[in-house]
């Protein structure tokens, strides 16, 4: 498998994404990040020491606090 269908794998086989570092800021390409995935009907699950909810998720702290299964992280 070469690197464009790994992507293209991971991008259709993925339902539920961490985002690590998922900034509140609207202008911040983390945020469009998230904000495309859930227009695509990915579930995410941010994670950011301060806020409670963005782009109305939960916020975690941490990996640990996530319960259900997670198929792909992104860090940013």
């Amino acid at each position: 498998m070469n690197e464009k269908e790994t992507i293209s794998y991971i991008i259709n086989t993925s339902k539920n994404i961490v985002i690590f570092a998922l900034s509140p800021d609207k202008t911040k390409a983390s945020y469009r990040v998230a904000e495309f995935l859930q227009r695509k009907n990915y579930k995410i699950f941010p994670i950011y020491p301060k806020e409670e909810f963005i782009l109305n998720e939960k916020v975690y702290r941490n990996l640990d606090q996530i319960e259900e299964k997670i198929d792909t992280l992104i860090l940013f």
